[in-house]
C-alpha cells in the first residue's frame, strides 16, 4: 500500500495571450491533458490548473507528476520581469492522506491582511 496525496499547481495569467502560450507549451511537451484551462471572465484573467495525476507516492507516475510540476513552475518563472513581478500568480498545493498544505507559490501579502498572514 502507498500513501495517496495529491499535488496540484494553480496559475492565473493576467491575459488570455499568456494562457495561450502555456497551452501551446503543454501541447509541445504532449501533456495538454494534464492541464485545465479556464475561460476569461473578468479583467482578462485566465486560470490554468495542472491537475494531480492520482498516483501513490513512490510510483513512477508520481515522480513524473513531480517533474511536470517543477517544469511548469520553471516555465511560469521564465516570465518574471526584472523587478520580480510576473504576469502569472501561482500556488502549488498538496492534499490527501498527509493533510493539506500550501507547498509553494510566488505571491506576497502586499497589504498585511491577517486572513492571509503566515501562521508563524
Amino acid at each position: 500500500m502507498g500513501v495517496i496525496n495529491h499535488e496540484a499547481l494553480i496559475a492565473t495569467a493576467m491575459s488570455r495571450e499568456y494562457a495561450r502560450e502555456i497551452e501551446n507549451w503543454a501541447m509541445e511537451i504532449n501533456m495538454e491533458t494534464a492541464f485545465l484551462f479556464g475561460e476569461e471572465e473578468t479583467n482578462g484573467y485566465v486560470t490554468i490548473v495542472l491537475v494531480p495525476n492520482g498516483s501513490k507516492k513512490g510510483w513512477p507516475e508520481a515522480e513524473a507528476g513531480d517533474n511536470l510540476r517543477a517544469d511548469f513552475k520553471k516555465k511560469l518563472e521564465s516570465y518574471a520581469y526584472e523587478d520580480g513581478s510576473n504576469p502569472f500568480s501561482w500556488v502549488e498545493v498538496g492534499y490527501g492522506e498527509y493533510g493539506q498544505k500550501l507547498l509553494d507559490g510566488n505571491n506576497k501579502n502586499m497589504y498585511n491582511d491577517k486572513e492571509y498572514a503566515d501562521d508563524q
